[in-house]
């Protein structure tokens, strides 16, 4: 029995010593060396040159500053214009249409009249014969502009816008009753009717009768035109009317210091007593 517990003590000794061999071979570490650090300052090469060794990395670039372009000023003088030529008319020897006056000498119409003579035709002289001179005198009123007018209207009216000489005249104006009293100066406003318009007036059972007038005043304040507006229903009141207006006088009708031609009403109202 000793010799077995001698076996079993050699056995658990010889195990201990192997687990002891290998737990110490696993937990030896050797310590190694330290590497070396080689620690090189190196200057920045220039744009596209190579590093020492063949390395053919290239440094980073630097940004470029833009070029300011430079502003250049020169003195320019304004050009003189040339004068443009002035155009020439051109001078035809072709005839031309229509009536003008001229100066030269050339061989005259031998159908004419004598020299001094205005018309030579034994059936009397018309516009469009050869005995004519194919001129008239301007007859104011017929309605057509001759020489000498400045309009015709076909009337000898004045205070129309065209005059009874035929001269464009001012725009007349119309204006109230009340104006045209202001601006009177002279002339009977008491108008009676005659007898006999008095004895009709009693016939017909009337005592009162009324009429108006429409006046116009021309720029020197005398009477340019007188008509009957509305009849008083007997004719010779109303001739005696227009009669005593034509001989009223006016102060000038003015605007802003020019006088102009006016017109107006005037009414007669006339009772029997």
């Amino acid at each position: 029995m000793n010799r077995r517990w001698l076996i079993t003590f050699s056995l658990l000794a010889h195990t201990g010593l192997g687990i002891g061999l290998f737990a110490a071979g696993v937990w030896h570490i050797e310590r190694l060396d330290s590497p070396k650090l080689q620690f090189v300052i190196g200057v920045p090469l220039a744009h596209g040159a190579i590093a020492e060794g063949g390395s053919s990395a290239a440094a980073p670039e630097k940004p470029r500053e833009k070029e300011k372009k430079k502003r250049v000023v020169k003195d320019a003088q304004p050009q003189p214009r040339r004068p443009e030529a002035p155009e020439v008319a051109m001078i035809s020897d072709k005839r031309g249409e229509g009536d003008g006056d001229g100066k030269g000498s050339a061989t005259g119409d031998t159908d004419g009249p004598p020299g001094g003579e205005r018309c030579d035709d034994p059936m009397g002289c018309t516009d469009g014969t050869s005995g004519t001179s194919g001129r008239s005198d301007p007859v104011c009123g017929n309605g057509a502009t001759d020489g000498g007018e400045t309009c015709d209207d076909g009337n000898l009216t004045a205070g129309d816008g065209c005059s009874a000489t035929c001269k464009v005249e001012i725009k007349t104006q119309f204006v109230a009753p009340t104006v045209l009293q202001g601006l009177r100066v002279s002339g009977e406003t008491q108008v009676h009717a005659p007898d006999t318009v008095k004895t009709m007036m009693l016939r017909d059972g009337r005592e009162r009768s009324s009429g108006t007038l429409k006046l116009c005043i021309a720029t020197d304040g005398g009477i340019s035109s007188v008509s009957v507006a509305a009849s008083t229903k007997y004719d010779a009141y109303d001739a005696k009317l227009v009669a005593a207006a034509r001989a009223w006088r006016y102060k000038p009708y003015t605007v802003n210091g020019t006088p102009m031609p006016v017109c107006g009403m005037v009414t007669f109202v006339y009772t029997i007593r």
